[in-house]
């Protein structure tokens, strides 16, 4: 996947979920043409507690997302 996709994909991602905009996203090649992306970020509860969430993202080479999936901590 070429780095103007991937900055697509990751602003389309930005809009959707905006806790990731102050997260680095981890890329790496998967068979078949995909691409899995994951952001890891941090979610305060209340009671002033945080917890570690992830968001994982499969991607196709040509920018389409074909799944989406997040921790529940």
């Amino acid at each position: 996947m070429d780095s103007s996709t991937l900055q697509k994909v990751i602003k389309s991602i930005n809009a959707s979920y905006p806790k990731t905009r102050s997260c680095t996203p981890k890329v790496s090649k998967q068979a078949d043409g995909r691409n899995l992306i994951v952001f890891s970020y941090c979610d305060t509860l209340p009671g002033s507690k945080s917890i570690q969430q992830s968001l994982r993202v499969v991607v196709d080479d040509q920018g389409r997302i074909l799944k989406k999936s997040t921790s529940r901590g």
